[in-house]
């Protein structure tokens, strides 16, 4: 069994990869204080990538959709 364990990883690692599309989702601010900055990074990257707040600001009770495009 433990000699299938790698292979079966490898294989659905690539057909991750391959298969990979935009994520598309819905931030919620339900703090107190306004959100000024939003951002992601792949885990190899030594710096965040740009502020995904359209307008840069997201007030408490607010909400707006977020894309993280694939690539």
């Amino acid at each position: 069994m433990k000699c299938l364990t790698l292979p079966l990883a490898a294989a659905l690692l690539t057909a991750t990869a391959a298969t990979a599309k935009d994520l598309q989702f819905l931030l919620v601010n339900e703090s107190s204080a306004a959100v000024t900055a939003f951002h992601v990074s792949t885990s190899s990257s030594d710096s965040w990538e740009e502020n995904l707040i359209a307008g840069g600001y997201l007030d408490s009770g607010y909400e707006i959709n977020v894309l993280i495009a694939d690539g």
